[in-house]
């Protein structure tokens, strides 16, 4: 089975940019996007309802309209069915507070918005270790 990666930003050109990395870089997966926090939580109910499979990452734009990737966090780690779902930010905020932020918040990694399609090359053939060995959720700072 494909590994299933759920990614949720606002920016169309972004979803694009990582859709295509993922076909260049040859890495078979089954791909979903979500352009805000309600189509997201949306696809990740689909499995209660439907028994459609949970991400096995979700990649997320930190700062959206509404609800952000802050928010979406909080409420994945306190959900007993996504909380092991391993999530990263991908976020054009590079400041270390907004970093140690999704850190405590339980994210995975955080990771700057790419500025060039090597870069987002590059970050696609990072993501596969997430699915590849038991994602271990990261520990909150104190």
């Amino acid at each position: 089975m494909k590994p299933h990666v759920l990614m949720v930003d606002d920016n169309p050109g972004d979803l694009q940019m990582i859709e295509e990395a993922f076909k260049d870089s040859r890495i078979d997966v089954s791909f979903h996007s979500a352009r805000h926090a309600a189509e997201a939580l949306e696809h990740l109910t689909r499995h209660e309802v439907c028994g459609t499979p949970l991400p096995d990452v979700v990649i997320l734009d930190l700062n959206m309209p509404g609800l952000g990737g802050r928010d979406i966090i909080s409420i994945m780690r306190g959900d007993r069915a996504w909380k092991h779902i391993p999530i990263v930010v991908f976020s054009g905020d590079a400041s270390i507070d907004a970093q140690r932020t999704c850190q405590e918040l339980g994210a995975h990694e955080v990771v700057v918005k790419p500025g060039t399609y090597s870069k987002y090359l590059s970050l696609v053939q990072r993501l596969p270790r997430f699915w590849r060995a038991p994602a271990q959720r990261p520990a909150r700072a104190s």
